[in-house]
């Protein structure tokens, strides 16, 4: 019974360390963090821990490649906003000066009459 127990612990024990690893990427989502396995190791829970954290570098390196993208598309975002409100801004202008004439025209009968108020 205690040869049991003792091969029980064996197992169960590095394993239970590495769900609490396990646990703790997920509650952190730091996925650079590597597993230590105490002094009393387990095979299989070492293979465990090998693929587990080859695919949590995979998973960090493909959340990092759409950041550029990411970034370009916000940047692109924030131009074609400024760039929105400068054409808002230019038809509004545009209209304002298209009602307000760049000079006065004047017909020929209401320039004699002033030229007569003149003299």
């Amino acid at each position: 019974m205690l040869l049991g127990l003792a091969l029980s612990q064996s197992i169960t024990r590095p394993l239970m360390n590495f769900v609490n690893f396990m646990g703790g990427i997920t509650r952190t989502g730091e996925l650079q963090q590597k597993f230590h396995a105490p002094q009393i190791s387990n095979y299989e829970v070492d293979v465990l821990a090998r693929s587990f954290e080859s695919m949590a570098e995979s998973l960090a390196e493909s959340q990092a490649r759409p950041k550029p993208l990411h970034d370009e598309l916000r940047r692109k975002g924030v131009q074609r906003r400024k760039l929105s409100r400068l054409a808002t801004r230019s038809a509004a202008r545009c209209a304002h000066l298209a009602n307000q004439p760049a000079f006065p025209v004047q017909c020929p009968q209401h320039r004699r009459r002033t030229d007569r108020r003149e003299s």
